[in-house]
Order: structure tokens, then C-alpha cells, then sequence
């Protein structure tokens, strides 16, 4: 038997692959070594296309012998022919258990690829058989050494149940990550920024609308990784939002998270907001970004009389709202005291039925024709 230091060794070789499978080589090295093999490979097997493929992490075989397996041999590979039915995750074989030498011998599969190599035994373990495609450990060796014995089998046995340990693993990363560059690509459809932010604010993605909106510029700067606004008070809105929600995390977000994103010279350009992402256990929040709308619809005053009763002068103080995203500056633009905008806006957001001065310019933007592109945000951050 193996001394467990040994064996200890081989399982830590073999741990290593599961998150970077290039490393299979030198454990197949180390494997091929302890049992006298001098071929070690990673077989995928599709049983019912009787197709096959090699790891590139095989060790004592060229190119060349991969390239004849996978093109042609693969389907005439009579040892997994022969153990198909016993091949389960966590199952070992032995070759000679099933097909003799002197059987073997006489296939083309044998004479044709095997020989070449100086292969005439071999024994596997399966890590993973779904839906007729398995995975397969596999070293091989010489009709000069003979068969595999006991004491070699055993060790193979010993390891099989971690060989599909590292399967499992990988099979999960591998939807997990699937999954994320599904999630990404359609993220990448929207023309909304979306921006994911770790728990020390640093961007960990930011989609193709996102780093469109920082090449601008405008109100978004990047620095050391972190986002901060230009505008004194763009950015103070930004961390208050980012620290409400580090303190008081909540799945949907409140009215006050949302904020105005200014430019340089004060002038309103995007609306923001941060939201919790659920279920994160890591506390990474999700940053969206909605673009205003540069010239105002001309028809939007009728707009807001005909959907909400807006008067006249409410509808005006509405628009102005939305260029201005300030009561001091809309009231100014028309002429109004601040006091008289205030009461305004107060009628305003009851007969719109929104809640400050943030909501109604998402609805004004919903309105013009914008907010088509902001839909998929709103449902990110009302989740």
C-alpha cells in the first residue's frame, strides 16, 4: 500500500486542477509515476455519439496520437466500450478485467493506435456520467510492465471519489460562470449605465453603457477604481446613498436613493441610483445611471395636462423642472419666487401622484419617450 503522505500528495495535485485544470498535467505526471504508467490523460467521452476528446493536460502523448483519438479512435476505444455499463461517478475499471490481452490484440483499435503508442493496458476512473457523457481518469502502460495489480487498482479506487469531487466543482463553476456572461451580454443590451460596486466601492463590472458614460466624462470619474461624481453635491448625494445603504440594507430601494447627477458647471444631466443587490452575501451594490433627455419635447406641457390635469403653469413648472432638476433654477427660468415653485410642485406631484422632485423627472422621462430604455432599471431597483 501507499504510505497516506503519498496518497496525501497525489489528492493535493488533484484538488489543485479543480480551479485551475492546468495543473492536470503534473498530477497525471505524478500519477503515471506512482503506477508504473507511462500515458496519462483525460478522456470526455459522448457514448451515444461515440465521440471522444482528450484533455490538452495529457502527458506522454503527442498531438498527433490526440488528433488520430479524437478524430477516429475515440469511437473504436473498445475498453470503454466494454465498461459503459459500470461507469459512474466515483467508479474505477481496470482493462484486463473486461478485455484480455490477446482480445485485444486483435482489434484494428490496438493495432492501429494503441501499438504505436506502446500501450496494452490501462485502467480509469469516472468523475462524471450525465446524460450519456462521462469523464474519465485514465493511465496506460506497456505489455512488458502487464496488467495493472491490486495494489495499483486500490490507489486509482482511493482516488476516484475526489477525481469526481473535482468534476462536481468544476461542472458548478463552470454554469455559475455561464451564468454571469449570460448575465453580463444582457447587460450589455441596455443603454442604461449599470455599474456593480464591491464593499470597498471599488467597480468590480460596469457594462458597455457604463463605460460609455465614464469616457464622457461628464459627471462620473473613476479614480483608484472608485466612481465619484464631478459636482460637489452630485457626489455628496452619491455617498450619502452608497452609506445609507451599507447601513441599512433593504431590498427595494426608498425615493431618497435615487439622486441627480450634475456636470461640472451644475447643469443636471443623469439621474441615479443605488440599490443592494439581494441575496449577495458579499454587500455588492448595483450603481444605475439614466441619462436626461437633452431637448425637452415640445409636446410634453400637453402631455401632462392631458394625463394628469397639469394647468398650464403647472405643466411649464414641471418641464422646467426636468431642464433644471432645481426649484431655484426652474423658478428663476420662469419668473416665480422659490416659495411660489415649492407650493407648486407640491400640487404637482399629488395630482402626478409621485413622491419629489427625483420621481417626477423619471416619470417626465418615462414620459418623452426615454423611459422605454430606463423600464429594465426600474425593475432592478424595485426588486
Amino acid at each position: 500500500m501507499w504510505s497516506q503522505e503519498r496518497t496525501a500528495h497525489l489528492m493535493d495535485l488533484l484538488y489543485q486542477t479543480t480551479l485551475a485544470p492546468e495543473l492536470g498535467q503534473p498530477f497525471l505526471t505524478e500519477l503515471c509515476r506512482e503506477t508504473g504508467a507511462h500515458v496519462g490523460a483525460i478522456l470526455v467521452h459522448d457514448m451515444a455519439a461515440g465521440a471522444g476528446a482528450v484533455a490538452p493536460v495529457a502527458v506522454g502523448v503527442d498531438a498527433l496520437a490526440i488528433f488520430d483519438y479524437e478524430s477516429r479512435y475515440a469511437a473504436e476505444n473498445i475498453w470503454v466500450q466494454r465498461t459503459a455499463h459500470r461507469l459512474h461517478a466515483s467508479s474505477a475499471v481496470r482493462s484486463d478485467d473486461w478485455v484480455s490481452l490477446p482480445e485485444l490484440q486483435q482489434t484494428g483499435y490496438w493495432k492501429e493506435f494503441l501499438r504505436p503508442i506502446d500501450v496494452s493496458h490501462s485502467m480509469g476512473a469516472c468523475g462524471l456520467n450525465e446524460d450519456g457523457r462521462t469523464a474519465l481518469l485514465s493511465v496506460c502502460r506497456s505489455f512488458r510492465k502487464g496488467a495493472f495489480d491490486d495494489r495499483e487498482f486500490t490507489l486509482l479506487r482511493t482516488l476516484a471519489p475526489h477525481w469526481a469531487n473535482v468534476c462536481a466543482i468544476q461542472r458548478k463553476l463552470l454554469i455559475l460562470e455561464q451564468r454571469s456572461t449570460a448575465r453580463e451580454a444582457a447587460l450589455d443590451q441596455l443603454e442604461l449605465a449599470v455599474f456593480f460596486l464591491g464593499p470597498d466601492e471599488q467597480v468590480a463590472f460596469a457594462n458597455t453603457a457604463a463605460h460609455e458614460f465614464l469616457a464622457s466624462a461628464a459627471t462620473l470619474v473613476q479614480k483608484n477604481g472608485r466612481l465619484c461624481a464631478r459636482d460637489r453635491k452630485s457626489d455628496q448625494a452619491f455617498r450619502a446613498a452608497i452609506n445609507s445603504i451599507s447601513e441599512h440594507p433593504v431590498k427595494s430601494v426608498p425615493t431618497n436613493l435615487l439622486f441627480v447627477l450634475r456636470n461640472a458647471e451644475g447643469i443636471a444631466t443623469a439621474i441615479a441610483a443605488v440599490h443592494q443587490l439581494s441575496g449577495d452575501a458579499r454587500g455588492t451594490k448595483a450603481l444605475l445611471v439614466q441619462n436626461l433627455t437633452p431637448h425637452p419635447d415640445p409636446t410634453m406641457q400637453a402631455a401632462l395636462a392631458h394625463l394628469f390635469g397639469l394647468t398650464s403653469a403647472e405643466a411649464r413648472l414641471a418641464v422646467a423642472m426636468r431642464r433644471h432638476a432645481s426649484i431655484t433654477d426652474a423658478a428663476a427660468d420662469l419668473g416665480l419666487t422659490a416659495g411660489t415653485a415649492r407650493e407648486r410642485l407640491k400640487v404637482i406631484y399629488q395630482k402626478a401622484n409621485v413622491d419629489g422632485q427625483v420621481a417626477l423627472i423619471l416619470m417626465l422621462e418615462r414620459i418623452s419617450g426615454v423611459r422605454g430604455r430606463h423600464g429594465y432599471a426600474e425593475q432592478l431597483i424595485n426588486k
